[in-house]
Parts: C-alpha cells; sequence; structure tokens
C-alpha cells in the first residue's frame, strides 16, 4: 500500500505540474507519458477500489462532466484549422484520465494535497538557495545562463528571441534576467520563478499551498517552517497579480471576521481602527508602490501586461480583427470560467473554494487562456465540487502522508 501511495502521489504531481511549471516540458512528449502512467495507475488501483471509503460525493459529478464538456468544445474549436490537433487531443484525454485517476484513487485524495505542499516547499528551498548564490556573489552568472525555450523544447517561447534571459544556479531554479533589475521601495532585485517560465506561473502554482498551511492546522507537520519558506519565496517571485488577487479575497474576509467576532458597539470602534490603521500605512507608501518599476510596467495603460488584461475582460466588444472562432472560443472559455466561480461562491465556507477564487481572480490579468485548460486548475474545481464534507479537512480524514 505504501509503494502504492507514494507512486500515486508522483503521478499527481507529474499530471498538475503540466503546463504550470516548466520542468514536465523538459521532457519530450511529457504529456503522453503521463497519458500512459495514468492508465497504468488507474489499472493498478481498481483492484483495491472495493475497498475505499468515499470521501467524493459520485452524485456531484454532474457539475465536473459540464466542465469537461465545455472544455473539449473549447479545446477543440481554438484548435480549428491548427496544426496542434494532436497535443490538443492529448491534453483532453489527459483530463479524462485525470479525473478518473481522481476518482478511482480517492482514499488517498488527502495525501495528495499534502504531496502537493511538500512539493511546492522543496521548490521554494531550491529557489530561495539558488537565489541566494546569485546575490551573494557564490557563482558566475555566466555560467549558468539557460535558454527556456531550449530546455522546454520551444514548448515555452517567453525568451525566444531573448539571448541570457535566465540563470539557474546548478538546476535549483530560474532567476529573470532579461528583464533587468526591478525596484520597489527602493530596493534593486532580480526576480524568480521557481520552476515555472515566468513569476505569475509560479505564483499561481504556489499560494493555493500557502492558503492550506494557513487554514487548515493539521494539513501538514511543521506548517511554521513550510510557511514562512513559502512565503519568502513569494516575495522573491514577486507576481504583483498574486498580490493584488489575495488583497482582493482577502480584505473582504477580514472584515467579516472581525464584525462576526466582535458583536455590538465595540465591533465599530475595532473596525474603524483597523480602517484606519491600513488607510495611514498605505498612504505612507503608496506613492511609493506606484512609482516603482515593479509596479508602474504592470499598470501603465501602455503596458503590455495591461492591454492583455482589457483585452481578455472586454473579449466580447466587436474588433475588425477578432474572427468568429475567437467569440466562439471566448464563449466556452468564459462559461468555464462562470461555472468555476459559481462553484467557489456556493461553498465559500471551503478552503477549497477560497483557492479556486484565488486562481478565479488571478487569472484576471489576462491569463485566462492559459490558466483555464489545467489539470492544476482543475482539480481544485474538483476538490470543490466533489467532496462530500467540503469543509476544513479534520485530523481523522487524513491517511498515508
Amino acid at each position: 500500500m505504501t509503494k502504492l501511495l507514494v507512486s500515486n502521489c508522483f503521478i499527481f504531481l507529474l499530471a498538475i505540474s503540466i503546463s504550470s511549471l516548466a520542468l514536465p516540458s523538459m521532457v519530450p512528449n511529457f504529456t503522453l507519458i503521463i497519458n500512459g502512467l495514468l492508465v497504468v495507475a488507474i489499472i493498478f488501483n481498481l483492484q483495491n477500489y472495493n475497498k475505499i471509503k468515499s470521501p467524493i460525493s459520485f452524485n456531484k459529478l454532474l457539475l465536473p462532466i459540464i466542465a469537461l464538456l465545455l472544455l473539449s468544445i473549447w479545446i477543440l474549436i481554438r484548435s480549428w484549422g491548427n496544426n496542434g490537433i494532436f497535443s490538443d487531443l492529448n491534453l483532453l484525454c489527459l483530463h479524462v484520465l485525470f479525473i478518473i485517476f481522481i476518482l478511482v484513487t480517492q482514499k488517498f485524495i488527502y495525501s495528495y494535497i499534502k504531496s502537493y505542499v511538500y512539493f511546492v516547499f522543496i521548490m521554494a528551498i531550491c529557489s530561495i538557495i539558488g537565489y541566494s548564490l546569485f546575490v551573494f556573489n557564490l557563482i558566475d552568472p555566466l555560467q549558468h545562463f539557460v535558454s527556456m525555450y531550449d530546455l522546454t523544447h520551444c514548448s515555452f517561447t517567453r525568451d525566444k528571441f531573448i539571448d541570457n534571459s535566465y540563470i539557474m544556479p546548478y538546476g535549483l531554479g530560474f532567476i529573470l534576467m532579461a528583464d533587468g533589475q526591478l525596484e520597489l521601495l527602493g530596493y534593486d532585485f532580480y526576480r524568480v520563478s521557481g520552476w515555472a517560465h515566468e513569476p505569475t506561473s509560479g505564483a499561481y502554482f504556489t499560494v493555493p499551498a500557502l492558503m492550506l498551511v494557513l487554514h487548515d492546522k493539521v494539513l501538514v507537520r511543521g506548517r511554521v517552517v513550510i510557511g514562512i519558506t513559502i512565503s519568502i519565496f513569494l516575495l522573491l517571485l514577486m507576481s504583483v497579480g498574486s498580490f493584488l488577487a489575495l488583497l482582493i479575497i482577502y480584505i473582504p474576509l477580514t472584515i467579516s471576521w472581525f464584525y462576526t467576532r466582535i458583536k455590538g458597539y465595540n465591533s465599530l470602534v475595532y473596525l474603524f481602527f483597523l480602517m484606519l490603521s491600513v488607510v495611514l500605512f498605505g498612504s505612507m507608501i503608496f506613492t511609493s508602490i506606484l512609482d516603482s518599476t515593479l509596479v508602474s510596467s504592470k499598470f501603465d495603460m501602455d503596458s503590455q501586461t495591461m492591454n492583455v488584461a482589457l483585452r481578455e475582460l472586454f473579449w466580447f466588444v466587436p474588433n475588425i480583427y477578432k474572427t468568429d472562432l475567437y467569440y466562439f472560443t471566448h464563449l466556452f472559455l468564459w462559461a468555464i470560467i462562470v461555472l468555476f466561480f459559481i462553484a467557489a461562491v456556493v461553498n465559500l465556507n471551503s478552503i477549497y473554494s477560497l483557492i479556486l477564487l484565488y486562481l478565479i481572480v488571478h487569472s484576471m490579468k489576462g491569463s485566462e487562456e492559459t490558466v483555464f485548460y489545467l489539470v492544476f486548475t482543475f482539480f481544485w474545481f474538483y476538490m470543490v465540487s466533489l467532496l462530500e464534507h467540503n469543509k476544513l479537512i479534520k485530523e481523522s480524514s487524513h491517511e498515508g502522508l
């Protein structure tokens, strides 16, 4: 059983990291390999299927089925007339096999979540060590330059026409060099991206692990050390979109928490001083933050980030450069987004709903087309829509890791 658990966790991590991280793309035909591993894992786990005490409700399969149908239509329309039909079909097979794998191996579902948190923890440690070697001049950067485009067999094109865009000290983690040093509050720094191709993707993959550590005290051992390590890693990533998404989610939650726990006149006083403190602190650093190269490069109306975000949010606005195919693909894409949002809001008392809501908000920076076909994103949707008891995980529910 232990060997089966370890192999299942390994396959799970490989599946959710496809396209979320750059590492899997370093292996040619990696999606096809994972599909084969998923088939083998499903066959082996079926032998123990009848012994499973199910934490997942099969009565709730309707939403995942609808989501997969919408995804299938979106991907097939998107690939119409393109040469990437094989890779798109491979991706659809991955999604179908993955949900079957989750249903068949549902006994280990909480072990999968633990293994994901540990995986992010290891990535954070490696990236922090690699960045420290670079910052303290313990390595020669010229000896560690890498091309993401070449490493991933042309899967990631961020540095296709750029030389010396990344360094990766001893394979520990990527450090972005092409953007040059950025500045925030008087400090100049280079950003890291962990094992992802850019800081945004790294934060997208990392933040749910931190949310699990913060909200669920029984999920992992050493949660303080893991939480601090992941937090430091997020500061090195310095993803503006990620921090903004967290603020959008946690400011209302914080106000709600104070309001529901402090009754009567005292609640108004506490809320007043809380808001006053936030306003005073914000006013002191707000101008400096806006003037920093990190933030100004993102929120400048002429910046690529802002243009992409606005174009994706207002996809329905008529434009002579938009084809019928563009409108059809975005229609089904936003159907998926709306479905995910409704599922998250309806089950808002769940940590998984908060995670899904964070992923949705974070994607609004213009990443919708690259986020909502990820197995990683769909996994958290499955956790929201399939779990029978979709609340904080009880200690008795944990098995394995």
